[in-house]
């Protein structure tokens, strides 16, 4: 249980960073991360068909992948934020798969984290920095946060390498 709060902070953390760089400009992102500050395309975007309000193609949005060892255990994980809305799902693995199919899955839309559904992504690199993110199977997500939140089969983020 301590291992996922160190995890839970850590991504609360790098998600609220992206976006408060001083060094950040229109033009480009600013890595939140804890070693360097590196310069990639700001290309980061979402796009969810049942959510339209969180879409953020051409407007500012934190969009994150990272693959991170945390008290001993690696985890990959995705992070996007907008405004208030947010996603963080994450699992344990070694290396940002091309692809994932699990049930072994922590996710957090809003305050909302409760599914029974799959994870089923493909994760694509960009060649600058970025990848594409594109879930493979709905899944819907309830509970005591802020309500209902269902991402369709097709909805796409796309997130700057952590």
């Amino acid at each position: 249980m301590k291992r996922i709060s160190y995890f839970i902070i850590f991504l609360a953390m790098a998600i609220t960073s992206c976006g408060s760089s001083p060094m950040e400009t229109s033009t480009a992102y600013t890595d939140p991360g804890f070693d360097s500050i590196e310069k990639v395309a700001n290309t980061k975007e979402a796009t969810f068909s049942s959510m339209s309000a969180q879409n953020s193609s051409g407007e500012s949005c934190d969009a994150i992948i990272f693959d991170k060892e945390i008290d001993g255990t690696d985890y990959i994980g995705i992070g996007y934020k907008k405004d208030t809305f947010y996603i963080k799902i994450y699992w344990e693995a070694n290396s940002i798969p091309e692809t994932i199919d699990t049930t072994n899955f922590k996710i957090n839309i809003k305050g909302s984290t409760s599914t029974t559904d799959n994870l089923k992504l493909t994760i694509d690199y960009q060649g600058d920095g970025t990848y594409l993110i594109t879930f493979k199977e709905d899944i819907t997500v309830t509970g005591s946060g802020s309500g209902s939140y269902t991402i369709k089969t097709g909805d796409t983020i796309r997130a700057a390498k952590y």
